[in-house]
C-alpha cells in the first residue's frame, strides 16, 4: 500500500496526539514547571476568547452594514424635513461602531498571535520532553577523556593576526591593484 496523505485512522490518532498537546491542563503532561503560566492564558481559554471577539465582531460588521440607509434616510429628506440631532447621534454610533470594529480586529489579531506563541511553545517542549526522556540524543564519545588519544590536540594554537591573516590580506591587496 502506497504512503499518501489521506484522512484516515492514522490522521485521526496524530490530530487528538496534537489535540492533547495543545491543550492539555496540566504542566505534567508537558514535563514543564512553567509557573508563570495563568488561567487566562490557557490556550483553551485563548481560543474561546477569539471566538467571542470572532462573534462580536461579526455583530459590529451588520451594524456598519445598515448605517449606509440610515445616512441615505437622512440626507434624503427635505431640507425642512431634517433632523440635526438624529444626523448627529448618527454620525456619532458610525464613529463607535467603526472604532469598536477596529479594537475587536486588533484583539482578534493579538490573541491570535498569542495562542500560536503558546501552541508553538507547547509542542516544542512536548517534542523536546520526547527527545531527551528516551535518550534520542546525540552522545559524543570522542570528546570524553579516555577516548582522547592526543590531549594536546584539543588545545591547538589559535594564530593571530600577524602570521596568517597578514599574508592573506596582502595577497588580496596585491591582486586587486
Amino acid at each position: 500500500m502506497g504512503r499518501t496523505n489521506s484522512f484516515n485512522l492514522e490522521f485521526l490518532k496524530r490530530f487528538f496526539r496534537l489535540f492533547s498537546v495543545f491543550f492539555s491542563t496540566s504542566s505534567n503532561a508537558l514535563q514543564t514547571n512553567d509557573y508563570r503560566e495563568r488561567f487566562y492564558s490557557h490556550p483553551f481559554i485563548l481560543v474561546l476568547l477569539i471566538l467571542l471577539t470572532g462573534v462580536a465582531l461579526q455583530f459590529v460588521i451588520y451594524f456598519v452594514g445598515l448605517l449606509p440607509s440610515a445616512f441615505y434616510k437622512a440626507l434624503t429628506q427635505p431640507a425642512d424635513q431634517r433632523d440635526f440631532s438624529a444626523f448627529h447621534w448618527l454620525l456619532f454610533r458610525s464613529f463607535g461602531l467603526v472604532a469598536i470594529n477596529a479594537f475587536l480586529k486588533s484583539l482578534s489579531t493579538l490573541l491570535s498571535s498569542i495562542l500560536y506563541v503558546k501552541w508553538r511553545t507547547r509542542l516544542v517542549l512536548y517534542l523536546h520532553s520526547l527527545y531527551f526522556t528516551k535518550l534520542r540524543y546525540y552522545h559524543l564519545t570522542n570528546t570524553t577523556q579516555q577516548n582522547l588519544k592526543n590531549r594536546e590536540e584539543v588545545h591547538l594554537p589559535i594564530p593571530t593576526w600577524g602570521e596568517e591573516e597578514q599574508w592573506i590580506c596582502l595577497y588580496n591587496f596585491q591582486t586587486i591593484f
